[in-house]
């Protein structure tokens, strides 16, 4: 894998390219290469690019092709065409030899345009797009495996006022249809579309939009957004999206003191079945809030706050108790850290804390889905300037309560690094040692020892070795029992 760029006369050709030689009689190597060079506004894209054009629309799919991006001015228009899938045939008698699956896939292509106006703070973008299957690129006997055709229109915009007020707004609409090959619907008005993307039984077409606004100053930041995609809502430019949600969320801070005492925090409302087509719905509530504290010089005070609820409701039946999800999950943490700088000696002190919790309020799956798990740890780190010798000393804690019981480990940890001949020779070592208990009776312990060291032989090259024990000393009511010894060479080149 690189990305190296080549500036030649004012003008900058990134290159991205990657390479594997493993190669199977059912595969080829994995390579591909793209070029985007670019020249004052403009700039080219040739071979595997990925674009992203708006979040609905065309979002980093990466296509065998070409595209172009301008921006004279304010003036921002781009266009791309290529391949997004191979055409890849089922053969059973390969699969067989081989015992494995090839999962079909056809061929796909597709082309799309940007236009719009503004800068990069405030801009209007129209998007246009077209995914399409060929149906005659491969063989195919997989009746779950469809050709599919797509196209989604949207607009995406950002905004800002008197540097104080900016927002966003995206929004899209994609109409899908899952197998092209199906008789088209006895309607004319729809068949004179057929050009566009073939309707059918199984065309779907559903909204998406989000939108967010927020305000700031030296005392106060808030904003808002509000995101809603369709029950259905899908594009062949986009690798995955959550569709079928409604939230609103909701994020304040105060920053006092020149910044020393930042409050943040935020609340949220997700729902989903938002064409009301489920047998329930689900709500979740997010709230969550954080504090930072740094008064003294070198002392940082830390805590945080989270609490996600999730509850459903009857929808199209009514919902039985016993198969009704009701959780409330639950974190709470915070960190002590203090740090000196010295002429010779750097000093770094934590402490943190962390507790998660899930609160199931159905009884009937309480009793097996409920968790509480919290951890503390305690670090110490000195570092000393001239001999760049650095020495680390911990002490770990972690209490697991789950439905199968109880599981407690303590132990310390300690840590070694150190630069020699000008950085050309480095070594570092980690030890930690861990003592379990398993519901009140002692489960043994685990022992883990790693170290590295590389060394600079000539200027561009650089080899190491590493090493790492580990002993895992349970008791007759764990299984875990093993002994492990690790050992690796490493070579770098630096070009």
């Amino acid at each position: 894998l690189g990305q190296p760029t080549i500036s030649v006369m004012n003008v900058d050709f990134p290159f991205s390219g990657t390479y594997s030689n493993q190669e199977f009689e059912y595969s080829q190597p994995f390579n591909q290469y793209g070029i985007s060079p670019t020249y004052k506004w403009a700039t080219f894209h040739i071979g595997y690019r990925n674009l992203k054009f708006s979040d609905f629309t065309m979002a980093g799919v990466t296509f065998l092709g070409g595209g172009i991006e301008l921006n004279p001015g304010k003036l921002r228009m781009a266009l791309f065409y290529g391949r997004f899938a191979k055409g890849i045939s089922e053969d059973s008698a390969v699969a067989a030899q081989q015992n494995i699956t090839i999962i079909p896939t056809y061929e796909r292509w597709g082309y799309g345009a940007k236009i719009g106006y503004g800068s990069v703070k405030n801009h209007i973008d129209i998007v246009a797009t077209k995914l399409f299957d060929d149906t005659s690129s491969i063989q195919n006997e997989n009746v779950n495996i469809t050709p599919s055709s797509n196209v989604t229109v949207g607009i995406s915009s950002k905004f800002s006022f008197w540097k104080m007020i900016n927002g966003s707004i995206d929004a899209g609409i994609s109409l899908i249809t899952k197998d092209i090959r199906l008789d088209s619907l006895p309607f004319p008005e729809l068949n004179k579309y057929s050009n566009i993307v073939p309707i059918n039984a199984s065309s779907i077409i559903n909204p998406a939009f989000k939108a967010g606004i927020g305000f700031t100053n030296k005392l106060f930041d808030i904003s808002v957004q509000t995101d809603y995609i369709g029950p259905n809502y899908e594009s062949l430019g986009i690798y995955f999206i959550q569709n079928d949600v409604f939230r609103t969320t909701i994020r304040p801070k105060i920053k006092l003191f020149k910044r020393k005492l930042n409050i943040s925090g935020s609340y949220g409302l997700q729902t989903d079945n938002v064409a009301d087509q489920k047998l329930a719905t689900t709500t979740r509530i997010v709230q969550s809030g954080n504090i930072n504290l740094s008064l003294i010089k070198g002392l940082v005070i830390q805590g945080n706050y989270s609490n996600y609820g999730t509850d459903q409701s009857s929808g199209k039946i009514q919902l039985n108790d016993s198969i009704r999800v009701s959780q409330i999950n639950q974190s709470m943490g915070g960190s002590i850290i203090y740090s000196k700088m010295g002429e010779k000696i750097f000093t770094n002190i934590s402490a943190t804390f962390n507790k998660q919790s899930l609160n199931d309020l159905n009884v009937v799956t309480s009793k097996f889905s409920e968790s509480d798990i919290n951890t503390m740890s305690m670090m110490v780190g000195v570092s000393h300037a001239p001999s760049k010798i650095s020495l680390g000393l911990g002490l770990i804690y972690n209490d697991i309560t789950i439905s199968t019981g109880n599981n407690k480990g303590i132990g310390p940890s300690v840590s070694f690094s150190t630069n020699l001949f000008s950085g050309k020779v480095s070594f570092n070592s980690n030890a930690s040692y861990q003592s379990r208990i398993l519901n009140s009776v002692s489960d043994g312990n685990i022992l883990t020892i790693s170290s590295n060291l590389s060394i600079s032989a000539l200027e561009k090259h650089r080899i190491g070795i590493r090493t790492q024990y580990s002993r895992n000393n349970s008791s007759s009511q764990s299984i875990f029992l093993l002994t492990q010894n690790r050992i690796g060479l490493t070579y770098g080149y630096a070009f």
